[in-house]
């Protein structure tokens, strides 16, 4: 009868370190892409293409969904990564991760 309890206990906890570990990622591969984003020559396409080649990288099978979002002003890039972590627990739905990075454009000397 107690087994089930610690069973569950334990599926929580790493369910738990792997939500942290994906959000962890998120917010990493947010902020590559808005280093791409603000370094000369930059564009938008860049910093997506950054933030997505990292979460392909180095969370290679943390995601069960993503997306990279990028706003470019004038002055800044502001990088929006979502996506949901892996599930170990039948039936318990994750939260979804929403990791957000802003950064200012370089700007020339002159």
């Amino acid at each position: 009868m107690l087994f089930p309890a610690i069973l569950l206990l334990i599926f929580g906890a790493v369910q738990t370190g792997l939500h942290f570990h994906a959000r962890t990622i998120a917010s990493a591969a947010a902020s590559e892409g808005v280093h791409a984003g603000t370094t000369a020559p930059s564009s938008t396409a860049a910093a997506r293409a950054a933030a997505q080649q990292f979460i392909d990288e180095a969370g290679d099978g943390m995601f069960v969904s993503s997306s990279v979002d990028v706003d470019r002003t004038a002055t800044t890039v502001t990088v929006t990564v979502r996506g949901r972590s892996l599930n170990l627990v039948p039936g318990m739905p994750t939260p979804e991760i929403r990791q957000v990075i802003s950064g200012p454009i370089e700007q020339p000397a002159g």
